[in-house]
């Protein structure tokens, strides 16, 4: 695959930054720095386009806070300059897509189109090439503190081998130096770019014959039959870690699926099943007893995306309707119903209001 070049002008047009522009205040259009962005757009962008253009533009900076997340407290380094945001977005719409055709098939983090339900779809399919007769061996595996030790030098080099443009490498380099050590969870490109990182690892397993593999950012699992095979690729990996200067976390595990299953993507997978793990079962639980004590649009939301997951299961319906008699699709169109009988009971009481 040819390096990418002659790419800068395209990344900093003005048509390519309104277009970037569009993608990055979805679902912030209220936020302070969107509405004064979009208070003088035109101006903004040509201002943000000659900055690129003269080398002028620079990384604002991070701020930090913690979040609770599955159990553990991660550091988020957030950067509250939209404008920094907008030119991540026009950088990946060009440069970033051009990486993503790089990536194997079986990565999903941070890629459009092909995020967790595509992650399932081939896990199952892995899953179905295994006969009930022939042994199932799992290689799991995750990096310890994975995106603060993502090396910065190795991570330019290996941009400078698939994009050539200097002016393109350089906008890269100010984003990646922006922050030290490794990269900022709270980025925008931060996905992509860690992402990238592992693709030599990536082909590396698939070159070494080993076909069902998936990762999703730093999480790794490999299925086959010999365990000695597995076992072999685990020494290896730790090679091939240490020279990107990683480290896999010690509760790296070689088993057989019976024991436990495949925990991935949210999921866990057995031979013939698919079940929920057991955090987000509980989750769910919470949600629905919110919904059901207090039935409001608002406590319907967070509904939508556990239907989405049982969509997957092999027992998502039954975990559905030990809650709820109708679909989720049911419960919203009743939302619906209710918000356009209000509207117009509130049209109705302004009509025969005196004048």
């Amino acid at each position: 695959m040819k390096r990418l070049g002659n790419a800068f002008d395209e990344i900093v047009s003005v048509k390519n930054l309104l277009k970037a522009h569009r993608e990055a205040r979805k679902n912030k259009r209220r936020y302070f720095q969107v509405l004064r962005f979009e208070r003088h757009l035109k101006h903004n962008i040509r201002k943000l386009h000659k900055e690129l253009v003269e080398n002028l533009w620079s990384v604002f900076g991070y701020r930090q806070f913690l979040r609770y997340d599955s159990g553990k407290i991660r550091v988020i380094d957030w950067n509250p300059c939209y404008k920094d945001n907008l030119v991540q977005h026009a950088i990946e719409r060009v440069a970033g897509r051009y990486l993503t055709k790089t990536f194997i098939e079986d990565t999903y983090a941070g890629v459009k189109k092909r995020g967790i339900h595509k992650g399932v779809m081939r896990m199952k399919q892995f899953l179905s090439e295994y006969t009930a007769d022939m042994p199932i061996y799992v290689l799991k595996l995750d990096v310890r503190k994975y995106y603060q030790n993502i090396d910065h030098e190795i991570l330019k080099e290996k941009l400078r081998h698939k994009i050539k443009d200097k002016r393109v490498l350089n906008l890269f380099y100010l984003i990646i130096d922006s922050h030290f050590p490794g990269l900022p969870i709270g980025n925008y490109l931060s996905q992509l770019l860690a992402n990238f990182y592992l693709t030599s690892y990536d082909r590396f397993v698939k070159d070494s014959g080993f076909k069902h593999y998936s990762r999703y950012c730093d999480d790794i699992v490999v299925l086959n039959s010999d365990k000695n095979k597995l076992r072999d690729l685990l020494r290896e990996t730790q090679a091939k870690f240490a020279e990107l200067k990683l480290t896999i976390k010690p509760n790296v595990q070689i088993y057989p699926i019976e024991r436990g299953g495949i925990d991935f993507l949210g999921y866990v997978f057995h031979r013939d099943k698919i079940c929920l793990r057991k955090k987000m079962i509980f989750r769910y639980r919470r949600a629905a007893i919110r919904f059901n004590e207090n039935p409001t649009e608002k406590n319907s939301k967070p509904l939508s995306s556990y239907w989405g997951w049982f969509e997957w299961l092999t027992d998502g319906d039954r975990l559905w309707h030990r809650f709820f008699a109708c679909s989720y699709k049911k419960l919203q169109a009743k939302f619906k119903q209710e918000a356009k009988n209000h509207e117009r009971n509130s049209e109705g009481t302004a009509n025969v209001l005196p004048q």
